[in-house]
C-alpha cells in the first residue's frame, strides 16, 4: 500500500467518524427534548413521574391541612 493511499484512508476514516459523531450529537440532543433531559430532568421520563407524584401528594395534603369546619370539634360525637 502506498503512503498516499494510507494517508487518504486515514483522512476518510477520520472525517467519517467526525460526521457520525456530529450526527449522533444532533440526534441525541433532539431525542433529549422528547424524553425530558433538556427540560432539566436528568433521569429522563422519571421527571414526569416525580411531577405526578408531587401533584398527587399536594392534592391529598390539601384537605388534611385545611382547618376544621366551625361548630364541629374534632373527635366529638353527638
Amino acid at each position: 500500500m502506498s503512503p498516499f493511499l494510507a494517508v487518504f484512508l486515514v483522512l476518510v476514516l477520520g472525517s467519517t467518524c467526525y460526521a457520525a459523531g456530529r450526527l449522533h450529537g444532533q440526534l441525541s440532543y433532539r431525542i433529549g427534548y422528547r424524553f425530558g433531559y433538556r427540560q432539566g430532568y436528568f433521569d429522563g421520563d422519571r421527571g414526569a413521574w416525580n411531577r405526578r407524584r408531587r401533584d398527587a401528594q399536594a392534592a391529598i395534603a390539601a384537605p388534611v391541612a385545611a382547618p376544621a369546619a366551625p361548630g364541629r370539634a374534632s373527635g366529638s360525637r353527638r
